[in-house]
């Protein structure tokens, strides 16, 4: 089995941004814990950004496997910033639309709803 970096929210922590829910460590340690799953992630599917210099000497990147998340620069560190920033954005959509995120060297994102009793 693949190692997974998922979000659990059960129902009564969906509003974890709230200020009350923020005053609780156990919600801090679970959003420090799942941005750095998150953080590790994309870790992983930069480095499988490619890079071309463009004939008038700016740079175009993109990542094989995740449509949509390209990004263009002067310099080629100012590209990857670039497509640093799609790539969060491209996960905070799919995360919010429930669409399937591609796992990368066995690590995947999702959410998972769990019933609380």
């Amino acid at each position: 089995m693949s190692p997974i970096a998922q979000i659990n929210l059960p129902r009564e922590m969906r509003s974890i941004f709230s200020p009350f829910c923020l005053r609780s460590i156990r919600v801090r340690d679970f959003i420090e814990r799942t941005f750095e799953m998150i953080f590790e992630y994309c870790k992983k599917v930069i480095e499988k950004a490619e890079y071309k210099k463009l004939e008038d000497g700016t740079w175009f990147a993109e990542i094989p496997g995740f449509q949509g998340v390209w990004a263009n620069g002067e310099r080629v560190e100012e590209c990857r910033k670039e497509l640093i920033t799609v790539l969060e954005e491209w996960i905070i959509l799919k995360l919010r639309d429930k669409d399937p995120i591609p796992e990368v060297d066995g690590l995947r994102v999702e959410i998972k709803e769990l019933a609380v009793a």
